[in-house]
């Protein structure tokens, strides 16, 4: 009876290892969970600034530069008479799969049909993840060579804020951005397919994975959620620390670029929850909050006021998202980034704001 009970035990190990396998080679031939700023291979481990794109990348559309960078490759040194703009931000900055989707691209369109009588190249070098010190790290490191004459910033105010404070920041594992604070088994495990894609349904950032054209209600509910404490009157010991290192920063940028004697520029990129009063509504109910506890306009007037006082110039979206917001969405549904009608205003804002910098001819 025992060695029948020890064969029984020992076919059924083997029938669970056997299905584990069918099933993890179900999910390598499947495609996994992607979004335009997830997917195996697009990420690298840099030891400078953490993570960063895999050079030289053609896939689905997407293709990154020899620097790196969401972009063509651009001569170095810089073309005489071109003027030339660094574009440093987060997943905001490297946008997604369509071209007007595409912030920095449809910028670059706009000024070629100005008729300046020189060329204004604007480099995208946004990668999805980075805070504010990774952004700075990325200046330094690779887009001071490019010879930038202005670089513009885009600053998200309820993310950016909130990242700069965190501790957490990401690691890349077989070419995908991962939550760090990773275990040796969990090293182990995220070599599985099948692991990540039963991983990737239970964590949360906005450049996730997401199911159908966005993230799931739940998952979306707890990011906005969690954005609203950079909206909170009463900061608490956190959110100071969060503010403290975000000027900080900020200085640090503008100090560097002054001392080269480039133009800087800080676009704020307002949360969907400032312009949304339904999602204010939802974020609100998911934190039990009290919404005489929050101000929506102090993230953008906190970094304005800040930024003015560095003789910083910038451009703040918010008034004009919520009077479009009016008429038709701004933002991808459950997705917290903007939609083509979004970059087209960011695109249209700056230009504005950057033709008078720009050298008369």
């Amino acid at each position: 009876m025992l060695r029948r009970a020890v064969e029984n035990v020992a076919l059924l190990a083997a029938s669970i290892l056997v299905g584990f396998a069918v099933l993890e080679g179900v999910a390598r031939v499947l495609p996994g969970p992607e979004s335009p700023y997830t997917g195996r291979g697009l990420y690298q481990t840099d030891f400078d600034l953490g993570h960063s794109l895999r050079p030289n990348l053609t896939r689905d559309g997407l293709v990154t530069s020899s620097l790196g960078f969401r972009d063509r490759e651009y001569a170095v040194p810089k073309p005489p008479g071109a003027f030339r703009i660094l574009g440093l931000g987060d997943s905001f900055t490297f946008g997604r799969h369509a071209p007007d989707e595409i912030y920095l691209e449809l910028l670059e369109e706009r000024f070629r049909t100005q008729g300046l009588g020189f060329p204004v190249e604007v480099i995208n070098a946004g990668v999805p993840g980075y805070d504010t010190a990774q952004e700075l790290g990325q200046l330094r490191k690779v887009g001071l060579g490019l010879g930038p004459d202005l670089v513009l910033l885009g600053f998200f105010v309820t993310g950016d804020v909130l990242e700069n404070g965190s501790d957490e920041r990401y690691d890349v594992v077989d070419g995908e951005l991962t939550s760090t604070r990773l275990t040796r088994l969990d090293r182990f495990l995220l070599r599985s397919h099948l692991y990540r894609l039963l991983r990737s349904r239970l964590t949360v950032h906005a450049a996730e994975p997401s199911s159908g054209d966005g993230l799931t209600p739940s998952r979306y509910l707890e990011v906005e959620a969690s954005r609203l404490q950079a909206c909170q009157v009463s900061p608490d010991r956190y959110l100071r620390r969060c503010w403290r290192r975000t000027e900080r920063l900020l200085l640090e940028l503008r100090d560097e670029t002054r001392a080269r004697g480039i133009g800087l520029v800080v676009l704020l990129i307002p949360d969907e929850l400032q312009v949304d009063p339904r999602v204010l509504e939802a974020a609100l109910a998911a934190r039990e909050g009290n919404r005489a506890d929050y101000d929506l306009d102090l993230p953008s007037r906190r970094l304005r006021e800040f930024l003015a006082g560095l003789d910083v110039p910038s451009i703040d979206l918010l008034a004009d998202f919520r009077a479009r917001h009016a008429t038709e969405p701004v933002y991808r549904a459950q997705d917290t980034h903007w939609n083509a009608a979004g970059c087209a205003i960011a695109a249209d804002r700056v230009m504005d704001a950057l033709l008078p910098r720009l050298p008369k001819k």
